[in-house]
This record gives structure tokens, C-alpha cells and sequence, in this order.
């Protein structure tokens, strides 16, 4: 579990976003409700961002429409990143997210074991999760890759001492 999660707030500033973009390679990022109440309220992908991203370099302006959002959806494969930084405005101009962002977003409780996270992932083909407390602030991040190596480490070390061949082919060799 990642412990230093990138988070967004639901008014976040274009900065804030390109400075994510650019230093992660991460394909969600959780959204807090503010600076001041940072409870997990959604999550944003990092297609959305940077179809944000493409609006304000075209329209130069940061509120969008919903026909405005339909219309950009279109175009979203083919949005570069690298295509855009040179054209972003520079500054502190701040973006409302909940237009884009997911609030029916899966988590998972600091105190939920490995084997019910798991079967979460495996049952929902999830990429990732956010882990939070009973706050609802989140406190980590879990991705794929991390819960295959836990899992595995989990099993190894509960059962180290009393793996056996299996029933089977331990007659045979008797």
C-alpha cells in the first residue's frame, strides 16, 4: 500500500494538476472534499484531467457545460499530455472537479484484511483502490501490483511452517 497518496480537492488548482501529471504515471487520483476537510468524497482519472487540460489551453477559460463536457469526451483518446504544457496558462487559476470526478468510487477500510481486499479486486477488476479511516480520510493506496505481492507474502508467511506436499503425491512417495 502506497502511503503518500496524491490527492486533489474538488476545487483544485491547474498547478497542482500539472504538477501530478507530469511527476506520476498514476491513472487515478483521489479527490478531497477541501484543504480544510479532507474527506475522500471521489475519485478523477487522469484522462479527465487531462481532457481539462485540453478545454482550458482551447476555450481559455476554466468553467465548462455539460455540452461543452460531451463534446470534449469525443477527443479524449487522443489528448497528449506534452501536446499541452506549453499552451496551459500559467498562474493559480483553480478548476471545480466534481463535474468529472467519480463519487460512487470503491474503498476500502484501513482495517480490512488482505484476503476480503483481495477478493474485491480480483471479483471487480479493479486497478486501484483507496484505503481510508473511519474518517473517511484517506490514509493509502492500493494497486494491483501491490496486493499480488501482500498476497502472496501473506500466504507464505502464515503457512511457512506447515506447508506440505499435497495428499496426493505424498502416498505415492510413501
Amino acid at each position: 500500500m502506497q502511503q503518500d497518496v496524491r490527492c486533489l480537492h474538488t476545487q483544485s488548482q491547474i498547478s497542482t494538476i500539472i504538477e501530478y501529471l507530469t511527476t506520476t504515471t498514476h491513472h487515478g487520483f483521489p479527490v478531497l472534499e477541501s484543504q480544510e476537510s479532507p474527506v475522500f468524497v471521489g475519485m478523477i482519472s487522469r484522462s479527465y484531467l487531462l481532457l481539462i487540460l485540453k478545454y482550458i489551453v482551447i476555450k481559455k477559460r476554466v468553467e465548462l457545460t455539460q455540452k461543452e463536457i460531451q463534446h470534449y469526451l469525443e477527443d479524449l483518446p487522443r489528448i497528449e499530455l506534452h501536446s499541452l504544457l506549453n499552451r496551459i496558462p500559467h498562474g493559480e487559476q483553480v478548476v471545480d472537479l466534481e463535474p468529472f470526478m467519480n463519487r460512487s468510487t470503491l474503498t476500502v477500510s484501513e482495517l480490512t484484511t488482505v484476503s476480503t481486499t483481495f477478493e474485491l479486486f480480483r471479483s471487480m477488476s479493479l486497478r486501484h483502490l483507496p484505503v481510508v479511516n473511519r474518517k473517511n480520510h484517506v490514509v493509502g493506496f492500493i494497486t494491483r501490483k501491490d496486493l499480488m505481492h501482500e498476497r502472496i507474502e501473506e500466504i507464505y508467511q502464515k503457512n511457512k511452517h506447515t506447508i506440505k506436499p499435497p495428499k496426493l503425491l505424498y502416498r505415492f512417495r510413501q
